[in-house]
């Protein structure tokens, strides 16, 4: 705001130093509770309250230098501010205005006037010059003790235990919004200290294992050593030891601040900072308390201490499994889940951890050198190393063996063998069981009666312990003593929280139990289904039906991977039996037996033979799938991806990539039109996954690349000749096959507007999102945002669409052939998401380039309002930049000035100069609502 501060204040306050006390965290939340009192028309106290509550801060600020009529004056002057910009935004937008009085709006507003009172008599209390100083003394001593406390790791090492200081061994997982009704531009990654900076009233979930407590101990770490608010950290399970919670939550912070932290708060002080807007309450893993009843009841105290304290920052955080029964009123906290590490992450992790292992051990190798080997290693269980307790466990398995397992089922059994057994040893742990020669056997044939007889859903203790009981009945001498020995290893898992956890509880309130990690889940079934169906046959029998029908996955891999290691070829033999089946299925069926064979040879070495039969199979099912669904299928979503996979030899890539080649140009000669447009679709988007991220394997990419790149130029007449549907024009120009002119000319000849195909919407199977367009694929090398030069950008655009754009501005003349493009159901709505978006084009492109790009640019933003969903669509944050400038200048939201410097117009010719201003002020339109199909 521009307050003519300089008229109220006192020669010696200085208004920088008024505008910089009117940023504190005080100050600041309580301009928020200005703004809500506007907003809903409180009484002439409340705003007396608010006005008290201003000079008190004053006073403490400025320790008196400002008087209290010029802070009567100055409050007065901002209040004024606040009106004028509500009146303004009431002339500007009325939907706006009504959206914040809406009632469910307006009960959280209303709250926090309300408050008023309290906050102004609370904050009363410290203007004295001494109260002061003992809040002030309080408060560092605090976030001293708060600092030392939570700032360290402590990692899962059965050989060292140690505490490390975050900065030393730390890797802050990224957040993303949570819900079923978050889109992919709401799942954009959001860094911790981002959130914690910005930090209002959020719940945190995250799977076990995911370091949900470790954020909270981070955030509380980083805040007290950091930050203006005082951080305190409420761990769920001591504050609900005893149900019903005999205390208040501010009580427990008062009392936990003089024992946990040795910091007794002054009278008061507290409350003062709970109301002033200075506190961050964090409560610490709410999915702790078993009972349902018991989180529900934890669930409305941390509500009611929400409306009670409006102006504090609150922080919960719990797993997701169980957290839908205890869930927090929506309309007061946000969700946002953890995501797992990324492989940028595991390295950053890698690197640290062996560097600490190194400052404890000075006799090992360079840090940095292993760390490097082992991310290799990693790659192989890239999953299992996206979880940041299972990351350290693989660290620590590397540390002691020298390398990770090749085959996952080796992994698996490692670090259930490192949990299991060397954990309870390092802890001095030694627990007498009846079944002690029976544990391993007994887990897995819990974890196949869980996988395969109550679908993984959480059990009761009572129904664990009848099935152990039946498992060990034959190795005791009685029923009941099996019984006894059955009880006693379920009581043994249960005190593992990485073997079974608690899940909540069944609606007679009895405990619920599951294994804590999926991973180990599958890992544990897949082995006793080797056991139980040893046979090549028989394995493939059991899993063909489960397969085929998009189950069992991971599951059916183990089981394969195992088997190949106790059968000769026994990987060959069941995958051939899968692929030689003769039931009639689906062709979407058959297509998810050819994915889940391909995903499976990833992992094992079959023969030259089989890799051709099963080229056979997919290219047939592909073939179909197409047909009848309008989608490649796995062919080209899949395999592409998987010749490049580590593991996979560079022969037998050549020998797949070949094969399909082969069954494309017989196709591509076929008399009927459906199957040689399929094939040309086949043969366009093959290999489209082959890109920069598979950098390790550039020698094999680059001759795979070479080789399509042959066969479509040997094939060019046949791929765009004849009966081409519009999605062949659109993937031959992704392709670099047809150019822009033959395109539009095309979209010309068929009676479609010229722009149209660039606009198409196809099946391009990248990364398993599948969906895009040529126009996608030119507005993301412009605009995507990479650290490089403006030079460098601008050379990166010119090699790769750099004549595409100077084609697409020459074809379009002076707009004579309008409309470019109509709304249509092909029309790639996923164009308004564009990664992280630069905020202008680059500045060195040519004219003609530039004003292809605004064209792209303008039609996008144009085609995107005329959706149903208009501008629901329109990215947030940085992405899409050029995106929301354009909508909002043509709406008139903003002047032209901002758009113009955007998009470097000052640089193109004058006539499209005025095309441009033309279609800012609304008077020229490139795109129709009419539908085209």
């Amino acid at each position: 705001m521009n307050l003519p501060l300089v008229e109220v204040l006192p020669d010696d306050v200085s208004v920088r130093a008024f505008e910089e006390f009117l940023s504190t965290p005080d100050c600041g939340s309580l301009l928020e509770d200005v703004v809500a009192l506007v907003l809903v028309d409180a009484t002439e106290d409340e705003f007396g309250a608010a006005r008290a509550t201003f000079l008190a801060l004053t006073a403490m600020h400025f320790e008196g230098a400002v008087g209290d009529e010029s802070s009567r004056l100055a409050f007065d002057l901002t209040l004024g501010a606040v009106r004028s910009r509500i009146e303004a935004l009431e002339l500007d937008s009325q939907a706006a205005i009504q959206s914040l009085r809406s009632a469910a709006v307006q009960s959280t507003l209303r709250r926090s006037a309300a408050s008023i009172t309290h906050r102004a008599s609370v904050a009363a209390q410290f203007v004295d010059l001494a109260a002061r100083i003992r809040l002030a003394q309080w408060e560092r001593d605090y976030k001293v003790q708060v600092a030392s406390q939570h700032g360290y790791l402590t990692p899962p090492d059965p050989e060292v235990r140690r505490k490390v200081p975050f900065d030393e061994l730390y890797v802050a997982p990224r957040l993303h919004v949570d819900g079923p009704a978050a889109t992919s531009i709401d799942k954009a990654p959001i860094a911790v200290d981002d959130f914690a900076r910005s930090l209002q009233r959020t719940v945190v979930l995250g799977d076990p294992g995911a370091g949900k407590s470790t954020v909270a101990s981070y955030i509380a770490h980083r805040e007290a050593e950091l930050g203006d608010r005082v951080p305190f950290l409420v761990v769920v399970r001591e504050f609900a030891a005893t149900m019903p919670v005999p205390h208040s939550v501010a009580e427990y912070i008062n009392r936990a601040a003089g024992s946990r932290y040795q910091a007794t708060p002054p009278d008061g002080a507290v409350e003062y900072l709970l109301r002033s807007g200075r506190a961050l309450v964090i409560f610490d893993g709410l999915d702790e308390l078993i009972e349902t009843s018991s989180r529900r009841e934890v669930a409305e105290i941390v509500e009611a201490f929400a409306n009670a304290f409006p102006q504090a920052r609150i922080l919960v955080t719990s797993r997701r499994v169980g957290y839908a029964q205890a869930r927090l009123d929506p309309r007061l906290f946000d969700s946002l889940a953890i995501a797992g590490f990324h492989p940028e992450d595991v390295s950053e992790y890698a690197v640290k951890w062996f560097r600490v292992v190194a400052g404890a051990d000075r006799s090992l190798e360079d840090p940095d050198v292993q760390a490097a080997a082992f991310v290799r290693d990693a790659e192989a269980v890239a999953d299992l190393a996206a979880t940041p307790l299972m990351l350290s466990l693989l660290c620590i398995l590397y540390r002691g063996e020298g390398y990770l397992p090749r085959a996952r089922p080796e992994v698996y059994a490692a670090c259930a063998n490192l949990l299991f057994k060397k954990w309870d040893h390092s802890r001095k742990i030694h627990v007498e069981l009846d079944a002690a020669p029976h544990i391993d056997n007994a887990i897995k044939h819990i974890a196949y009666w869980m996988y395969t007889s109550v679908g993984e859903e959480a059990v009761l203790e009572r129904d664990l312990v009848l099935q152990t009981s039946e498992y060990l009945t034959p190795f005791f001498s009685s029923v009941e003593a099996a019984h006894v020995a059955a009880q006693q290893f379920v009581d043994f898992c249960r005190g593992r929280a990485w073997v079974l956890s608690e899940a909540g509880t069944d609606q007679d309130g009895r405990a619920l139990y599951r294994f804590t990690h999926r991973t180990f889940l599958e890992y544990f079934a897949a082995f006793e289904i080797t056991r139980r169906f040893g046979e090549s046959e028989q394995l493939a029998r059991l899993i063909l039906p489960r397969v085929s029908r998009g189950e069992w996955d991971e599951v059916a891999q183990l089981a394969i991977q195992i088997h190949d290691g106790n059968r000769l070829n026994g990987a060959e033999a069941v995958i051939r039996r899968l692929i030689s089946d003769r039931r009639r299925r689906s062709s979407d069926k058959a297509d998810l037996v050819s994915a889940f064979a391909w995903r499976v040879l990833s992992t094992v070495s079959v023969s030259r033979e089989l890799l051709v039969a099963l080229v056979d199979h997919s290219y047939a099912t592909s073939m179909l799938v197409a047909q009848e669904f309008g989608r490649t299928g796995i062919l080209t979503n899949l395999v592409p991806s998987i010749l490049l996979a580590p593991d996979v030899r560079t022969d037998l890539a050549t020998v797949v990539a070949e094969a399909v080649f082969d069954r494309c140009s017989a196709s591509l000669e076929d008399r009927d039109d459906e199957t040689r447009r399929v094939a040309a679709h086949l043969a366009l988007v093959f290999g489209d996954t082959w890109g920069p991220i598979y950098s390790e394997r550039q020698r094999l990419r680059a001759r795979l690349i070479d080789r399509k790149r042959e066969f479509l130029d040997s094939h060019r007449e046949i791929l765009l000749g004849g009966n081409n549907a519009d999605e062949v024009w659109a993937l031959a120009l992704i392709a670099g096959v047809a150019s822009i002119a033959e395109v539009i000319a095309a979209a010309r000849s068929d009676g479609a507007p010229p722009f149209q195909y660039l606009f198409r919407r196809v099946d391009l199977a990248i990364g398993g999102i599948g969906f895009g367009s040529a126009a996608q694929n030119m507005l993301a090398h412009v605009t995507r945002n990479v650290p490089s030069t403006p030079e460098e950008m601008g050379a990166r655009v010119k090699d790769a669409v750099g004549t595409d754009l100077e084609e697409l501005a020459a074809s379009c003349g002076e707009l004579a052939d309008l409309p470019l493009a109509r709304t249509s159901r092909t029309l790639d709505r996923h164009l308004w998401y564009m990664g992280q978006a630069s905020s202008a084009l680059p500045l060195t492109l040519d004219p003609g380039q530039r004003w292809g790009a605004i064209l792209l640019l303008l039609c996008l933003a144009e085609l995107g309002e005329l959706l149903p969903e208009g501008s629901a669509y329109l990215p947030r944050g940085a992405q899409g930049n050029i995106l929301r400038l354009a909508v909002s200048t043509r709406q008139g939201r903003l002047q032209q000035d901002e758009l113009w410097a955007a998009v470097g117009a000052e640089s193109i010719g004058a006539n499209e100069q005025g095309l441009l201003r033309a279609w800012c002020s609304g008077e020229l339109a490139l795109c129709d609502a009419s539908p085209i199909d």
